[in-house]
């Protein structure tokens, strides 16, 4: 089996120091720790990796606890690539073994396999409480609760925010559940049940369901029609809820049984997309040269983070700039004590000029 990295921010047509770390080695074979590989290779199906070269060594020449390197170059361009690097063990007929290992690229080309360290990786974790009740979840790639970081500015904080757009009803044939049997299909023992209960997006005009139930398929309302144990938006005048569609139940009372004892669970699309404040979260670090962002939610996010490329650069640049500004200040006071000075020459000229009362009758006659 191919073992694929995923593509990694290296610089193309750069030399790395790639070190191979044995834990546990038995057997026989070949480890792969880089395998060279081009799109013409019909086996992989991630296109052309990022390295022209390979590293690979024999089950025994490995020895359990000893570390292995090799430099490897990148590719001049990574347009066509998906991966980073491609490993895998082979073992010919009669071969087997097993073999525990960890890779690590360095750019740093001086260091050997005899004084190689290996730094763990610095996370940082966020955990996340959310409030009683509060769930996440996705029905599909467009309908799906949302986790987003933003400034509170009421506060100065970071706050954590949940974007909600799938609602959950638990349906448990209570009484408060005003089920009601609209209608026998017509040819079919098909029996049509709806329940109203607010705040459900009834929009069916996409072509994927908008919802989803443990014991009924959902599906949009166009394709519900005859469809046995199938669950839909349903809206009756500005009320909305869902209709269910089964042959199970001769009516009301027997649905309403059933669900006593098959509590049912249907996520929905809220009609009106909601957002909690779970709020303040502490910010997570970076680290230098290379900040790595991720999670273990199974709701397939997309993260979307702001940051500085550089942040020492940055902060340099920002020095300059107040230097810079300082400095103009300073040449503009200068500036201005110069033209105050010019202002209280021109003051005493002028005074100097002026006729005495004196000097004035003497003209006058």
């Amino acid at each position: 089996m191919n073992y694929f990295t995923k593509k990694l921010d290296l610089k193309t047509s750069q030399e790395y120091n790639c070190f191979l770390e044995i834990k546990e080695v038995t057997g026989t074979g070949t480890l792969n720790a880089v395998s060279f590989y081009n799109s013409s290779d019909t086996s992989v199906t991630n296109n052309q990796g990022q390295f022209i070269d390979s590293f690979s060594s024999s089950f025994t020449n490995l020895e359990a606890g000893k570390t292995y390197n090799s430099l490897i170059t990148t590719r001049n361009s990574f347009e066509n690539t998906d991966v980073s690097l491609r490993t895998f063990a082979s073992f010919a007929v009669g071969q087997s073994g097993s073999v525990t290992f960890r890779l690590s690229l360095i750019e740093n080309t001086s260091l050997t396999a005899e004084n190689f360290v290996y730094e763990p990786y610095q996370a940082t974790t966020t955990q996340i409480a959310l409030p009683e009740g509060q769930f996440a979840a996705k029905i599909s790639d467009t309908i799906k609760d949302q986790f987003r970081i933003a400034y509170n500015e009421s506060d100065g904080n970071y706050h954590l925010y949940l974007d909600k757009n799938v609602g959950k009803v638990v349906l448990d044939g209570s009484d408060d559940e005003n089920w009601k049997l609209d209608t026998i299909s017509p040819g079919t023992d098909i029996r049509q049940f709806s329940v109203l209960f607010g705040g459900i997006d009834t929009n069916n005009s996409g072509l994927l369901p908008t919802l989803f139930s443990d014991y009924f398929q959902g599906v949009i309302w166009n394709n519900s029609w005859l469809k046995n144990n199938t669950v839909t938006p349903y809206k009756y005048g500005n009320s909305s809820g869902l209709r269910l569609y089964s042959n199970q139940f001769e009516d009301v009372n027997a649905l309403k049984a059933w669900l006593s004892t098959h509590n049912t669970i249907v996520y929905y699309q809220f009609e009106t997309p909601q957002t909690i404040d779970i709020g303040k979260v502490q910010m997570p670090l970076t680290y230098y040269p290379i900040t790595n962002v991720s999670t273990d939610c199974p709701l397939l996010p997309i993260i979307e983070v702001a940051y500085y490329r550089d942040f020492k650069t940055t902060i340099e640049t920002m020095q300059e700039d107040i230097a810079s500004n300082t400095s103009r200040i300073e040449t503009l006071e200068e500036q201005l004590q110069s033209q105050a000075t010019t202002i209280s020459n021109l003051e005493n000229r002028v005074t100097a000029l002026e006729p005495t009362q004196t000097e004035s009758e003497v003209v006058e006659q």
